[in-house]
């Protein structure tokens, strides 16, 4: 993925409300320590273009379960997956929707005064891995209203693609790691809508 290749969505939100978005996600959780909550008011932050792939796709998938067999259709719009092989996947997720409709060609003047991300995450790898979370949520609805026992064991048995488009995208993220009780967590915040989210990061 090249940057001159990517459309961008806007930072909406500066510095200042950056913070007061990551301070509000911490103080809503149980996550509140006086450590974490230091360092969303004052810590390092970073604010950066982090590349992913966008993806549109209508879905069929077929499923079993005892005694029983469908078809459920979905349209997925908007499925962002980081192209940034080493980012924490909850979280980028946790991030979502993004504005597809503030997203904008590529302009090198939007990008100049903060880093772009490398991208390491190939476009058949994230076709691939937005293949795997659509399954999962094709299976969730598929098992919607069938009884405990039966839930258990559905399953699908393929799944076909009549529709899929895949661009790619640099979108905005305020960022910044703190530590809890010993552990490291990672905040960020969507950089177009304010909205934050956290997870703690694996233990090395």
């Amino acid at each position: 993925m090249s940057p001159s290749d990517a459309r961008t969505a806007p930072f909406a939100f500066g510095e200042a409300e950056a913070r007061a978005a990551a301070l509000a996600w911490v103080h809503r959780r149980w996550l509140a320590s006086p450590a974490l909550s230091r360092r969303a008011r004052g810590g390092p932050i970073e604010s950066v273009w982090v590349p992913f792939w966008l993806i549109d796709a209508q879905a069929v998938a077929h499923w079993e379960g005892p005694g029983l067999r469908g078809i459920i259709e979905m349209d997925f719009g908007g499925l962002s997956i980081c192209a940034e092989a080493l980012a924490d996947a909850a979280l980028m997720e946790a991030l979502e929707p993004w504005p597809a409709r503030a997203f904008r060609p590529h302009n090198a003047q939007d990008l100049a005064d903060r880093t772009v991300v490398r991208a390491t995450l190939s476009r058949d790898d994230a076709i691939a891995l937005a293949g795997k979370r659509m399954e999962r949520e094709l299976l969730a609805a598929a098992r919607r209203g069938q009884a405990a026992a039966t839930r258990e064991r559905m399953r699908l048995l393929g799944v076909e693609y009549p529709r899929e488009a895949c661009e790619p995208v640099l979108l905005p993220l305020w960022r910044f790691e703190g530590h809890r009780f010993g552990r490291r967590w990672r905040i960020a915040i969507n950089g177009s809508t304010g909205k934050a989210a956290g997870h703690a990061a694996a233990a090395s």
